[in-house]
């Protein structure tokens, strides 16, 4: 299934990213997944950030907080 908007990228280097994601993320290499995921997940969370600076917010990453307390209390 073809899940791009037409002219923002070709059809082949599409086809070369989802065949790279298929071979080299989902295979039998958990320790790479991880790692990825984390990758990832870090430059997502950098661009939200981003753009709340843009709108003239203030955040930051957070770590150190126990997630269950946080959990518990929203």
């Amino acid at each position: 299934m073809l899940m791009q908007s037409p002219g923002i990228i070709d059809e082949t280097v599409y086809k070369g990213w989802i065949g790279a994601a298929d071979n080299m993320l989902y295979t039998e290499n958990p320790t790479f997944q991880r790692d990825e995921a984390v990758r990832s997940g870090s430059l997502a969370a950098m661009t939200l950030m981003l753009a709340a600076q843009g709108k003239g917010l203030v955040s930051g990453p957070m770590i150190g907080f126990n997630a269950q307390q946080v959990s518990e209390a929203f």
